[in-house]
């Protein structure tokens, strides 16, 4: 469900889609893909829960990963994707109830000679609320 929520997060915004058309992808990118793309992954997730075990919100990990032919496609897809995630707060989406995005870091990756393509990282928390009785 989270995939979705990024997905239509970040093909929702017209200045990511003018950077990387459709190209937002889950894990990996298809082969035959022209660049540059993004790909999303849930790394990790944390409940939080108060007394009597309710679970009342979920911390969910992501890590957003672009490819790009030339470095600065890479940092302008960053910049644009940025300005869509960081700090959101209060919204619905998927019929998910978010209380916010917070960015956690924002990386160079690696650089893969064989397919010319320059590698960025961005790490988020996704915070979900969850219905729960007091």
């Amino acid at each position: 469900m989270i995939g979705k929520v990024i997905h239509n997060l970040l093909s929702a915004d017209s200045a990511v889609t003018a950077l990387i058309g459709s190209n937002i992808f889950p894990i990996v990118t298809p082969q035959n893909t022209v660049f540059p793309s993004v790909t999303y992954e849930t790394i990790g997730s944390l409940p939080m829960e108060v007394i009597g075990w309710q679970k009342i919100a979920n911390t969910i990990d992501i890590q957003l990963n672009i490819f790009a032919p030339t470095y600065t496609q890479a940092i302008d897809i960053k910049e644009a994707i940025k300005a869509v995630l960081d700090y959101k707060n209060g919204f619905i989406s998927e019929g998910l109830n978010f209380c916010g995005i917070t960015p956690i870091d924002d990386l160079d990756g690696a650089y893969d000679e064989d397919l010319n393509l320059f590698h960025r990282i961005l790490k988020y928390e996704f915070h979900l609320n969850n219905s729960y009785v007091l």
